[in-house]
C-alpha cells in the first residue's frame, strides 16, 4: 500500500507528537521522583514505572537520566536562540518570563545539581577567533546563567518585567563604575 504526501505527513505529525508527550511524561516522572529521593538514587527503572511507558520507550528518547537533563537544556537553548531583539530590557524580560513559564524543568536541573549543563551548552554557543573565545560574550554568557540560576535559586521573586529592569539597572551600574575608573 503506498501512502499519498498527506498520509506520510499526518503519519510524521502524528509520531513528532508522540515523541514530545513520552518525553514529557518521562521528564514529569523525572521531576516527581525528584521530589521524593534524590536525583542520584533514581534509577531508569524508576523513571519507567512511574511514567507508565515501557522500557523500550524510555530508551528509544533517552540512554541516561543526564540525557534527560541534557534534553530540557537543548528545549531551553533551542528557544532563547531564536529570540533576540534590539532591546536589553526586552530580551532579559523575554528571558525571565520563559524561566517563569518553564520552572518546572529549571527547578529539576538545579535540584539535580547539573547547573553545569546549562552552562556547558551557553559555552558551546561562544565564537572563537584564533582559538580565543569571544571575551564580551564569554562574560555575557556566564552573567546570564548565573542571574537565571540565582534568581531560580531564591525562588523566582521578581515578575519577569522587574526583575529585567533590575538587570537593565545593574549594567548602568557597571557602565558608571567602569567609566569612572578609566
Amino acid at each position: 500500500m503506498r501512502l499519498t504526501e498527506r498520509q506520510r505527513e499526518t503519519l510524521k505529525h502524528n509520531n513528532l507528537e508522540s515523541n514530545r508527550v513520552t518525553r514529557e511524561a518521562i521528564q514529569g516522572a523525572l521531576y516527581m521522583l525528584m521530589e521524593r529521593k534524590p536525583y542520584d538514587e533514581i534509577t531508569m527503572t524508576d523513571i519507567v514505572r512511574r511514567s507508565g511507558i515501557s522500557r523500550s520507550a524510555l530508551y528509544r528518547n533517552y540512554r541516561t537520566k543526564e540525557d534527560i537533563i541534557l534534553d530540557i537544556v537543548n528545549e531551553f537553548m533551542e528557544f532563547f536562540a531564536v529570540y533576540q531583539t534590539d532591546s536589553l530590557k526586552r530580551n532579559w524580560t523575554f528571558g525571565f518570563q520563559y524561566f517563569i513559564d518553564n520552572k518546572k524543568s529549571l527547578d529539576l536541573i538545579i535540584k539535580a545539581g547539573v547547573e553545569h549543563i546549562l552552562l556547558d551548552r551557553l559555552n558551546e554557543r561562544l565564537r572563537y577567533s584564533e582559538g580565543c573565545p569571544d571575551m564580551v560574550e564569554a562574560m555575557n554568557y556566564g552573567l546570564i546563567f548565573n542571574i537565571f540560576i540565582y534568581w531560580a535559586k531564591c525562588g523566582m521573586p521578581d515578575t519577569a518585567d522587574v526583575a529585567a529592569a533590575k538587570i537593565v539597572e545593574a549594567y548602568r551600574t557597571i557602565i558608571r563604575d567602569v567609566e569612572r575608573q578609566y
